[in-house]
């Protein structure tokens, strides 16, 4: 009785080199790494997203700061903070967002609520409580872009005292595919 190889042998056209384990079947070419290079390098600039730029108003009422990225992904989550120092008492901080900046945009989380939100004159308003001379108010809004946008949303953030501008700013983010 013949004895039995563990091992069948390869079908036609497949030779032993086919069936060896090889770490490198062969050396990456210059124009892979040039282009790993170039795609890095890109990431690394900011131009595909990521980083924040920070808006900012100062005059007699206080400091306004709005920190948000200019240009984000689709799919993508953002944080978006924005500062108060009040110079002067503010009885009722009201932050007013226009509707075309929030275009195909999900927020998902206020940091503090708002104690009332509201749409009047061509904003979405949030009502918070008064801020005191010296003090300080920070808001962190966590949204995330729908994957349909892609483009530029521009709108205006505004800081109110009740119905009373204190500073508004122009704001505007560039949505990639």
């Amino acid at each position: 009785m013949a004895k039995k190889s563990a091992h069948s042998p390869p079908p036609d056209g497949i030779g032993t080199e086919h069936i060896e384990p090889r770490l490198m079947h062969r050396r990456p070419g210059i124009l892979s790494l040039v282009t790993l290079g170039v795609l890095v390098a890109i990431g690394l600039s900011g131009y595909a997203g990521g980083g924040s730029v920070e808006h900012e108003v100062r005059n007699a009422a206080g400091t306004f700061v709005l920190r948000a990225p200019e240009i984000i992904r689709n799919g993508e989550v953002l944080e978006t903070r924005m500062r108060v120092v009040a110079q002067r008492p503010i009885d009722k901080l009201v932050i007013g967002v226009a509707p075309a900046l929030w275009r195909e945009v999900t927020t998902n989380s206020t940091v503090p609520q708002a104690g009332e939100e509201s749409f009047r004159d061509g904003l979405f308003r949030f009502s918070f409580d008064k801020v005191e001379a010296g003090g300080a108010f920070e808001l962190q809004i966590v949204q995330q872009i729908n994957p349909g946008l892609w483009g530029t949303n521009r709108g205006r953030v505004v800081f109110l005292d009740g119905d009373t501008v204190l500073a508004e700013m122009p704001v505007a983010m560039r949505v990639l595919p």
